[in-house]
């Protein structure tokens, strides 16, 4: 979330809280139901957000974040790369999960698979 928003520093967060903010929701290309079953999940968790932009890769998302325009979800692996500007809060009672596959080319110059590659497969227990 924005660091200048007022949850940023509220030591627990609610579902109640997170009705009515501006989200940036990161746009899954390969299937719409991704992103049906996120909002589903919000919903489940007891608030609907208010997606009011939406990015391509979770990165992109923390640009506008960082601009206060809204909050975004991003994965577990990425919150030590988050910009000057974005506070990231665990919502440890957000249960969401989505399968994750990791591949890809010897020479891939997209942000996210950078910087996520060694954080991944550390989480998996592959030597990095």
């Amino acid at each position: 979330m924005p660091a200048a928003h007022p949850l940023a520093h509220q030591a627990d967060r609610a579902p109640p809280d997170l009705a009515g903010q501006e989200w940036i929701a990161v746009l899954h290309k390969e299937s719409g139901l991704k992103h049906d079953n996120s909002v589903a999940a919000c919903a489940r968790a007891g608030f609907t957000p208010d997606i009011r932009l939406e990015a391509t890769e979770p990165l992109t998302a923390l640009g506008p974040v960082a601009g206060g325009l809204g909050m975004a979800m991003i994965q577990h692996s990425l919150p030590q790369h988050a910009p000057a500007g974005v506070v990231v809060r665990d919502l440890p009672w957000f249960s969401y999960r989505t399968p994750l596959w990791l591949a890809w080319r010897k020479v891939d110059l997209r942000p996210l698979a950078g910087i996520s590659r060694p954080t991944q497969l550390q989480q998996a227990g592959v030597a990095v």
